[in-house]
């Protein structure tokens, strides 16, 4: 009976762990998408406009504010980062500081190694996900793409470890509840009415009640942002391929980016920031509707989607109301107040026919527009 109850946990928890891989493979694949998607936007911009912005031409010019954005927002989840590198020769230079080496530039490694296998692919102009060694020698989940500037390519990983972590914890549990419910048969089958039979019951019902409170922790963990409390990326994308399928009124999404944060927090430190992100999605909530979603997709950004859209200037309503909250004064001690601005772009879609990658990036590009513009909160893509 043991064998078969563990053969049994076994089978459903990997079942359950491929849909989850699945779906977090397909995540990553958007998330690359839509970074490529803005770098391309703003590498154009660059091409056309800063050409003399950099002494290595207005592709460096555009990796620089990769890189600096990069520095601010320290990838995603506990593992995960972005890689851009390009083909030099027989070797692959990286262009964007790790996470996992304190900020410094991976030294360069062999295009013909085993972990360039995904850099090699989106420089030969492929695109897809795989399981790989990273530069650490880490097992990674890897989406890989070709950028628009020839040589370059792009990567969203994420460590295996941390995607296997909640599964290993569940299945602990779930296996001791089984051997739990398996003794509890045995001793009525021997013992009736015997006391013990009441505390296993008692035990097999606690044992149900923690295995139920992890997998709601672990669901809500995967769903939410720890400082914030509002929605994470992966809640984020989930929601808006929701929202657009089944919304019968029309959606905008606003992609937000906080103006002035980084200052206070290198004035003040990272316990004022984090009090400043907190507050900053508190009042995101407050301001739009109930059938509105919030998320923090990464460091001081922040994504709104707007449900059951009638007009345009429904969108530009809100958006003015969420840019007047930002505004208001921080309190972070009883001695301290900060404020901080805020540059926003606005996505209206009412046909469904793109991507959702390309919505988020038409709002990614219209943030950007507007941070470039000096007086300009934002802008409608």
């Amino acid at each position: 009976m043991a064998v078969v109850t563990g053969l049994s946990t076994a089978v459903s928890f990997t079942v359950l762990y491929q849909a989850a891989f699945s779906s977090r493979q397909i995540d990553l694949i958007e998330m690359v998408n839509v970074k490529a998607g803005l770098i391309n936007a703003v590498g154009r911009f660059d091409a056309q406009f800063s050409q003399a912005d950099h002494p290595e031409g207005s592709f460096a010019a555009t990796l620089s504010q990769v890189k600096d954005a990069n520095l601010q927002q320290q990838g995603f989840g506990k593992t995960g980062e972005f890689v851009i590198g390009r083909s030099a020769g027989n070797h692959v230079l990286f262009k964007l500081p790790s996470r996992h080496l304190g900020n410094q530039i991976p030294d360069p490694i062999d295009i013909q190694s085993a972990i360039a296998t995904p850099m090699l692919l989106g420089l030969q102009g492929k695109q897809g996900a795989m399981i790989a060694r990273d530069f650490r020698g880490e097992e990674v989940l890897a989406a890989f793409l070709p950028l628009e500037e020839e040589g370059y390519a792009i990567i969203a990983k994420i460590d295996m470890s941390e995607l296997r972590q909640p599964f290993y914890k569940a299945a602990a549990i779930s296996f001791i509840v089984a051997m739990g419910l398996i003794t509890f048969a045995v001793i009525v089958l021997h013992r009736v009415n015997s006391p013990l039979i009441f505390r296993l019951e008692a035990l097999v019902k606690a044992r149900t009640r923690e295995l139920d409170e992890a997998n709601s922790e672990l669901l809500y963990l995967s769903q939410h942002d720890s400082l914030t409390g509002i929605g994470n990326r992966s809640w984020f994308l989930q929601q808006l391929r929701h929202a657009r399928v089944g919304e019968e009124g029309s959606i905008a999404l606003l992609m937000i980016d906080l103006d002035g944060f980084k200052p206070i927090n290198d004035r003040y430190g990272h316990p004022t920031g984090d009090t400043v992100l907190a507050q900053i999605g508190q009042r995101l909530k407050l301001v739009v509707r109930a059938c509105d979603g919030v998320a923090r997709i990464g460091g001081d950004e922040f994504a709104v989607i707007l449900r059951d859209l009638a007009r345009l200037d429904e969108a530009v309503n809100i958006t003015e109301g969420i840019i007047d909250a930002i505004k208001q004064p921080i309190e972070v001690s009883a001695s301290c107040h900060v404020s901080v601005g805020c540059s926003i772009g606005i996505a209206f879609d009412h046909t469904s026919e793109e991507s959702d990658a390309a919505l988020i990036t038409r709002a990614d590009t219209a943030m950007y527009d507007a941070k470039r513009q000096v007086g300009v909160e934002f802008t409608v893509g």
